[in-house]
């Protein structure tokens, strides 16, 4: 029973593969050209973007690629800022010198031991520079004699007062000055060249009961003059004055 399913099943595959290989009296096709076209059909061909392609049989599936592998557009940079230094100048604002001054040296000049009349000289030249120099003046008294006397009193009268009650003391030797200034109407009681011998003579008459004496010093005032400013100019200062003084002493000084 078994050989004779094993034979009907080989007849039947023997059939099988004659008719397909046309041996069996199957339709043959019209030619070439016909089979040229049915393998061709151009009505049947579809284009296919690559990524809707199907995989190949058998190939792995194609992964997807994770969001964050793709790369994304970069950003354009952010402005750097503008430093202060190389912003445009402003028109309002004023445009810097292109030179910058030199400064000018300056310098200083002391005259020393100075009468009132040499002092008022220089002190007007100095004046007469263009920007006129610094001039510091200090003044002292020499001085050559001391005096004895009542301070100025009101006016004449009172002055011829004061005399009547100083020779009633028994003094003689007295004097009303009577030439305008600043020592009118003063009584002179003797004047001295040593400070020690107008105080002795100022002690008597108070022994006396004269009062209201006072001593005073008289001599001559003595000048300082620094003068400051740009050394050029003291140059030429200390030029001309040489010229026009002799003898005349300087000495350097802190500008």
């Amino acid at each position: 029973m078994v050989r004779v399913v094993f034979f009907v099943l080989l007849m039947l595959n023997l059939l099988a593969a004659a008719g397909l290989a046309g041996m069996l009296g199957s339709h043959r096709g019209k030619g070439e050209p016909e089979r040229l076209t049915n393998q061709l059909r151009p009505d049947a061909i579809r284009l296919v973007a690559p990524d809707r392609l199907p995989p190949e049989a058998g190939g792995p599936e194609p992964e997807s690629m994770p969001a964050a592998d793709v790369p994304e557009e970069a950003a354009p940079p952010e402005p750097e800022p503008v430093a202060e230094s190389a912003r445009l100048p402003d028109e309002s604002s004023p445009m810097p010198s292109a030179t910058v001054p030199v400064p000018v040296p300056r310098a200083c000049v002391r005259f020393v031991e100075l009468t009132d009349q040499v002092s008022e000289a220089l002190t007007a030249m100095a004046g007469g520079f263009d920007g006129p120099l610094e001039v510091a003046d200090s003044a002292e008294l020499r001085p050559s004699s001391y005096w004895v006397h009542v301070p100025p009193l009101e006016n004449m009268s009172a002055a011829e007062g004061k005399v009547r009650e100083i020779r009633g003391q028994g003094v003689r030797d007295l004097f009303i000055l009577q030439e305008e200034g600043p020592f009118q109407f003063a009584i002179s009681l003797g004047l001295f060249k040593t400070e020690s011998s107008a105080k002795l003579h100022l002690r008597r008459l108070e022994a006396r009961g004269v009062s209201g004496g006072v001593i005073t010093a008289r001599g001559k005032m003595i000048h300082r003059l620094e003068i400051r400013g740009p050394v050029d100019a003291l140059a030429t200062l200390a030029s001309d004055s040489a010229a026009s003084f002799e003898d005349l002493e300087r000495e350097p000084c802190e500008p």
